[in-house]
C-alpha cells in the first residue's frame, strides 16, 4: 500500500503534536532538577563514590521512547485507514440474478477553467484554484472503475486535451500538466465552452450516460461586466447551451474553486489597479441545477471527500435492474457504502511496546550500593 492510498479519519488529532516541544521542555527541566538535587548531597568529586549515577544511554532511550509513544498515539487517534472498497455496487450485483442486470456505458467529462483567475491562491489548503482542480481530477480518476473519461480546458474557447479514453494514467498526466490560459487564449466564456461541447458530444442522442465535472471559480468575462437584468439574461443564455439532461442521460457536477473573499490575480493590472477575483457561485449553482446534478464548494470539503461524493453518485448508476423503473434522483453519499482497512492498531501497538520498554529498562546497569 502506498501513502497515496492512506486516508486519515480525524486529522484534527494532529494538533496534539504541539505538546511534543512541551514534553521536551519538561524533560529538560526534570534533568536539571535531578542534577541540582544530587549536588546537595556531596561535592562532584565524591558523588561517584556515594551513588551509582543513572545511565545516560538508558535515560536517553527512555525519554526517546516517551516522545515517540506520544507521536504514535497522536497518529493512532488520527484514525489512519486505507484499501477503500465500495460495497453498494458489488452487493447489488451479487444479490440479483445476472439475467436482470446490465452495465451502463458511462463517460465522465472533465471541464476545467484555466483562465487567469485560476492562479489566485485562495484554495482551502493555500494552493491556487488550478492546482486544487488538478488534485480533484486526479483523485476522481483514481477512484473511477471502467468509465470512459475525457478532458477539456476552457478560457474564452474550448480546448480538447484528452478525447474519450480508458487510459487513466495518460489522463492524470495531462491533467497534472494543465496551465493557465490553456490553448494560449485568455478570458473566460462558459457559454462558448458548452456550445462547442454540445457540438462535439451531444449532437445526437446516445445510450451512454454522461457526467460533466465542471471545475471553475464561476467567473465569466461577459457576465462579470453586466449588472441587474442584463446579467440575469446573460446567465440564462449560458444555461440554454447546456445539453438536455433527460435526452442525453446527463448530470453536471459543478465544483466551485476559490473563496467568497477572493484575491488579486497575479500579474494582472487594469487601469493601474490589480484585478480582484472571487468565487462566483451563482452561475455554478444554476448550471448544476439545470444539469440534474449538484454544486460543491471546494473549500468546504477535502479533495478526498469531494471526489468520493461525485464518484459514488456515478457508481450508483453503473448497474441497473432491467426489470425495474429507474428514477434519476441524486442521493447523498452514505458512509456505509464504503469500507476500509483500519490501521490505527499499528501505531497503538507500538505505543504499548514503547511504554513497556520504559517500564522494564533499569535506570542503571550497575546494582546500587
Amino acid at each position: 500500500m502506498s501513502l497515496r492510498d492512506l486516508y486519515i479519519d480525524y486529522p484534527q488529532a494532529a494538533y496534539l503534536l504541539i505538546f511534543v516541544p512541551i514534553l521536551l521542555f519538561f524533560i529538560w527541566r526534570l534533568i536539571k532538577y535531578r542534577q541540582s538535587v544530587i549536588k546537595t548531597y556531596a561535592s562532584p568529586n565524591h558523588l561517584s563514590e556515594l551513588l551509582n549515577p543513572r545511565s545516560q544511554i538508558l535515560t536517553f532511550i527512555k525519554y526517546c521512547c516517551l516522545i515517540f509513544a506520544w507521536i504514535l498515539a497522536c497518529l493512532a487517534l488520527m484514525g489512519p485507514k486505507g484499501n477503500l472498497q465500495y460495497v453498494n455496487i458489488s452487493e447489488e450485483a451479487t444479490s440479483n440474478s445476472a439475467n436482470h442486470l446490465e452495465a451502463r456505458p458511462q463517460e465522465v467529462i472533465f471541464l476545467v477553467d484555466t483562465s487567469a483567475s485560476m492562479q489566485v491562491s485562495d484554495a482551502s489548503n493555500g494552493e491556487t484554484r488550478l492546482q486544487e482542480a488538478k488534485e480533484t481530477i486526479d483523485t476522481i480518476v483514481e477512484l473511477l472503475n471502467g468509465q470512459t473519461i475525457s478532458l477539456f480546458a476552457f478560457t474564452s474557447q474550448l480546448t480538447e486535451l484528452v478525447p474519450p479514453t480508458l487510459d487513466y494514467i495518460f489522463t492524470r498526466l495531462i491533467a497534472k500538466d494543465l496551465h493557465i490560459n490553456e490553448g494560449n487564449v485568455g478570458g473566460t466564456n462558459i457559454e462558448e465552452a458548452f456550445k462547442v461541447l454540445n457540438h462535439k458530444l451531444f449532437s445526437t442522442p446516445s445510450s451512454k450516460y454522461y457526467y460533466i465535472v465542471l471545475l471553475s471559480d464561476g467567473g465569466d468575462s461577459r457576465v462579470e461586466a453586466l449588472k441587474g437584468e442584463e446579467k440575469i439574461i446573460a446567465i440564462s443564455k449560458i444555461i440554454e447551451q447546456l445539453p438536455n439532461p433527460e435526452q442525453f442521460h446527463l448530470r453536471i457536477f459543478s465544483v466551485g474553486l476559490g473563496s467568497e473573499k477572493g484575491g488579486d490575480i497575479p500579474n494582472m493590472i487594469v487601469d493601474r489597479k490589480p484585478v480582484h477575483s472571487r468565487l462566483e457561485s451563482t452561475l455554478l449553482k444554476e448550471i448544476a441545477q439545470k444539469g440534474n446534478g449538484q454544486y460543491y464548494p471546494a473549500n468546504d470539503l477535502s479533495t478526498w471527500d469531494l471526489a468520493t461524493f461525485i464518484v459514488n453518485q456515478i457508481n450508483k448508476e453503473a448497474i441497473i435492474d432491467k426489470n425495474s423503473n429507474y428514477n434519476r434522483t441524486v442521493t447523498p453519499v452514505k458512509s456505509e457504502n464504503m469500507i476500509y482497512d483500519l490501521y490505527y492498531q499499528i501505531p497503538l501497538g507500538l505505543v504499548l511496546l514503547l511504554l513497556l520498554m520504559i517500564r522494564v529498562l533499569p535506570d542503571t546497569w550497575k546494582s546500587s550500593l
